[in-house]
C-alpha cells in the first residue's frame, strides 16, 4: 500500500503546533479537555512573583483611572469646604 504524505505532514505539523503550543503557554491543549486535567494544571506550583507583579501593576492602573478618569484629582475643589462634611460615616455629623 501507499502511504499518504498529506497525512504525515498534517500530523507533523499537529506534533510542532503542540510544541509550539507548550513553549508559548507552559501547558498542553489536552490540559483544557477534561475537569480534572484543569484542576491539575491549576493546582501546579508555580512561582509567585507573577501574580505580585500583576497585582502591583493592576493596583497602579486603577490608581491611575481614579486620578485622571474618575475625576477625583478635583476632588478637593468640588467638596473640598472644611466647614461642611458631606460624605459622612454617621448620619448625625
Amino acid at each position: 500500500g501507499e502511504v499518504d504524505d498529506s497525512d504525515t505532514d498534517e500530523h507533523d505539523m499537529e506534533v510542532k503546533w503542540q510544541g509550539y503550543f507548550h513553549q508559548i503557554f507552559g501547558f498542553e491543549k489536552l490540559d483544557l479537555v477534561s475537569w480534572d486535567r484543569l484542576v491539575r494544571l491549576l493546582c501546579r506550583p508555580s512561582d509567585p512573583a507573577s501574580l505580585g507583579t500583576l497585582r502591583f501593576a493592576f493596583g497602579f492602573l486603577m490608581t491611575l483611572d481614579i486620578l485622571q478618569e474618575r475625576g477625583l484629582a478635583a476632588a478637593d475643589s468640588w467638596w473640598g469646604s472644611d466647614d461642611e462634611c458631606r460624605f459622612p460615616l454617621f448620619n448625625f455629623l
